[in-house]
């Protein structure tokens, strides 16, 4: 049996309940079981945290000082917040960047309202029933806005029954160490970080395994079809670089060029398929 991580942070409670659109509840159970290995932060996540403090520092000119480091934990439960910092009147305040490192993510809406996506209102809410605030200020850097100010109330019914079902969640999985049930397979990126027990063999379904080699063989005769039918149509291109079709569409053979760093620059050619100026 894993060993577990005791604490679920407030971010991770959206994770839990299936809300986030970055961790499923299996990708959690693994990393709070200690099964998954040590993975590096993406762009947006690197991103949030460097510009974090710069957020903070102008959410201060905006509603006074903040208190920052913070921790609160929810009393006879397994969450322990982080909120990003907490007001003088004990309110916590949460950081955050959307459309930085690309496109706008989830729905943002008027300025001081509670209209933000639907897992960061969840840690909000589960970071108010650890402090005690009246509100979780949500000051965020978006793109093509800048500097924005949310404002989400507390609402303690609803608090308590996040809590209750997160802790729920904690107890059927991390605890029982028995994984979320699943309708389709986990994201094989989530697989391949699973730490393994070296040595260690179990039983597997062989026609599980039939099937998977087979329709490796499909992959693989599909690809093997593709590959010569585009040498057929670079064929047909004879010495041009652009074939037209009658629907007006182009297919192009151009030269393209690649930037040599620790290998040397190349140039290489790209079949594709262009929309024509004629229908």
């Amino acid at each position: 049996m894993a060993t577990s991580t005791v604490a679920l942070g407030a971010s991770e409670v959206a994770a839990a309940l299936g809300l986030s659109p970055w961790t499923s509840p299996y990708e959690l159970w693994a990393r709070k079981t200690g099964r998954l290995t040590t993975q590096k932060e993406s762009d947006a996540l690197e991103a949030g945290t460097r510009l974090e403090p710069a957020i903070i520092d102008w959410a201060e000119s905006v509603i006074g000082r903040i208190e920052r480091p913070v921790e609160a934990a929810i009393d006879g439960t397994p969450i322990v917040t982080h909120p990003d910092g907490l007001t003088e009147a004990g309110c916590p305040v949460e950081a955050k960047t959307s459309g930085i490192t690309g496109p706008l993510y989830g729905t943002w809406g008027e300025e001081w309202t509670d209209e933000i996506p639907e897992h960061y209102l969840v840690q909000c809410l589960v970071q108010l029933e650890a402090t005690g605030g009246e509100a979780c200020f949500v000051p965020a850097l978006i793109g093509g806005r800048g500097f924005t100010m949310f404002r989400v109330p507390s609402s303690p019914e609803i608090q308590r029954e996040i809590v209750e079902r997160a802790c729920t969640w904690f107890r059927e999985h991390v605890e029982a160490d028995r994984p979320p049930e699943l309708t389709t397979p986990p994201p094989l990126a989530v697989l391949k970080k699973m730490r393994r027990d070296p040595g260690r063999t179990v039983e597997i379904d062989q026609e599980l395994v039939e099937r998977w080699q087979e329709a490796k063989e499909r992959a693989k005769e599909a690809q093997r079809q593709a590959d010569e039918l585009q040498a057929a149509v670079i064929a047909a291109l004879g010495d041009a670089e652009a074939g037209e079709l009658p629907d007006g569409r182009l297919v192009t053979y151009c030269e393209q060029f690649r930037k040599g760093y620790t290998v040397e620059d190349t140039t290489f050619r790209v079949l594709r398929i262009k929309k024509g100026a004629r229908k």
